[in-house]
């Protein structure tokens, strides 16, 4: 029998007569394993490892190096949130702000944060796109038209709803985020709407029939 074992049920034998678990000299706490000097004599140890793991930047938890500015890593960020959140939606609460109740019953999220989801989904698109058009020169390749609003993204070999559809998404903003993961691709240009309907439609646009 090794020493962990032996010590497990040593403990386990002072529990049932109602001592400490661990110094065995004293009655245990009510549903604790130990005396009130050990629990606080434990408490100090762990409070004092816990702050020198902090000063070292690791995590008070699993001892991992901590996430940018947080004090935990981020698995145990991302269990404490999960954790938390599951605790909002048991409640019919937010499981982002848990101030709310959930906006219908097969929702995750209050009305507030749903629209501020939205809105940051919008902007986080329309900032792709620009940095996307600009990449690719700002203009029309076609027509010269620089209204950003006209604008879009053109596949030059005319092989874009092949593409689109391995992307498994019809969203510009799915393409834009595509685009810039994979650095920006030389097969692809910016044509205005009406010169990449055009294209589509007829092959080529009459634009650049007439500037030929």
């Amino acid at each position: 029998m090794g020493s962990t074992q032996r010590k497990r049920e040593l403990r386990q034998t002072r529990l049932l007569a109602g001592l400490c678990g661990y110094c065995g000299k004293y009655a245990k706490e009510p549903n604790k394993v130990g005396c009130s000097q050990c629990l606080k004599r434990r408490c100090e140890i762990s409070k004092t490892n816990k702050d020198k793991l902090r000063d070292n930047q690791l995590c008070p938890r699993c001892g991992q190096p901590s996430y940018n500015t947080y004090k935990l890593c981020q698995d145990c960020r991302r269990k404490e949130y999960e954790k938390k959140r599951k605790g909002f939606l048991e409640q019919g609460l937010c499981k982002t702000c848990g101030k709310h109740p959930i906006r219908k019953h097969d929702s995750t999220l209050c009305q507030i944060c749903w629209d501020r989801l939205k809105t940051n989904r919008k902007i986080r698109a329309h900032k792709r796109r620009k940095l996307v058009i600009n990449h690719y020169g700002g203009k029309c390749a076609c027509c010269g038209e620089t209204q950003f609003e006209f604008l879009t993204i053109d596949h030059k070999n005319n092989d874009g709803a092949k593409h689109k559809r391995a992307l498994k998404s019809k969203d510009t903003s799915a393409l834009c985020k595509w685009i810039i993961d994979n650095n920006f691709p030389d097969y692809l240009q910016v044509l205005c709407y009406n010169c990449n309907c055009a294209k589509g439609v007829y092959g080529s646009c009459p634009h650049s029939i007439r500037n030929s």
